[in-house]
């Protein structure tokens, strides 16, 4: 079973099939959801301390940020990927 990664910036990543959704975080229901996840214990920041410019949804029910604009996560979701086999990654796929 190959698993498939993308990058969220600063050497972090997740797996492709647990994103359900990508959104800016700046509109008030995604606000209200980012405060009621930090609330429950279930963000993750992956900022390194930059600014939050995307806010992945995943399906555990975990809301992951990232310093990434959304429009770059997308297109890493759409296209660039890296796969995991066994432990080890592979190169880049499209």
């Amino acid at each position: 079973m190959k698993l498939k990664f993308i990058s969220t910036g600063h050497g972090t990543f997740v797996q492709v099939d647990s994103v359900i959704a990508i959104s800016p975080p700046d509109s008030s229901p995604i606000k209200k959801f980012r405060k009621y996840a930090e609330d429950k214990g279930i963000l993750i920041n992956l900022t390194s301390g930059r600014k939050a410019r995307s806010v992945l949804i995943m399906n555990t029910g975990q809301v992951i940020l990232s310093s990434l604009q959304t429009e770059t996560m997308a297109s890493r979701l759409n296209g660039n990927t890296i796969q995991i086999d066994k432990g080890r990654a592979s190169e880049f796929s499209e």
